[in-house]
């Protein structure tokens, strides 16, 4: 991992099942992380350096990331508010129609768009129809400042997410290509053999 991902700071916006994963990794890589959760329960949880979800190894990487300071939950998102790097893992549950709610989506981005600056990166890992990055996120971000907005499926399964997380090829697409190339420059870096 490069120095500059080192010092580099990401707020995981929505720290439930696959947040937590995500941010717990990162922290554990190296990253000082942020996680921005509304559930009471979760945050409780991970405060006394225990896993919330019954996922192999989280645990004990909670613990050793909240030992070194790497790790900080919270439910106000101005903590968060220095980060270089936001990722967006809020849930998309399905509305009665079946059409993807992203209310979410748009919620989540509308919390951090006081902390945008030029330069900001954002990725949305959330299970999202297409064009949501472009057609919801953008025109709410980009109100305040020329962040990298980005997209990048995810695809942990339960018991193996902190393996596949390490293991498999991360897919991004950004909406122009200044964000793809931010979004593929930070996975490589935070995501490369320590």
């Amino acid at each position: 991992m490069s120095n500059e991902t080192k010092k580099q700071k990401a707020a995981i916006i929505g720290f439930g099942y696959i947040g937590s994963v995500i941010g717990t990794v990162l922290a554990d890589r190296g990253l000082s992380v942020t996680g921005v959760e509304k559930d009471t329960r979760i945050l409780d949880t991970v405060r006394q350096n225990k896993s919330p979800f019954n996922e192999p190894g989280l645990e004990e990487m909670i613990a050793r990331v909240r030992a070194n300071g790497k790790l900080e939950v919270t439910d106000d998102v101005s903590r968060a508010a220095d980060a270089d790097v936001f990722i967006i893992t809020v849930g998309t549950p399905l509305a009665e129609n079946y059409e993807p709610n992203i209310t979410y989506i748009a919620a989540a981005a509308e919390s951090i768009k006081p902390y945008m600056k030029d330069g900001t990166l954002v990725i949305i890992k959330s299970t999202v129809p297409p064009g949501t990055a472009r057609n919801v996120v953008a025109p709410i971000l980009r109100k305040t400042a020329n962040v990298h907005i980005a997209f990048c499926p995810e695809r942990l399964a339960e018991g193996r997410a902190i393996e596949e997380f390490l293991s498999i090829p991360v897919v991004v697409g950004g909406i122009d290509d200044p964000s793809t190339a931010a979004a593929k420059n930070f996975w490589e870096s935070a995501m490369s053999p320590v």
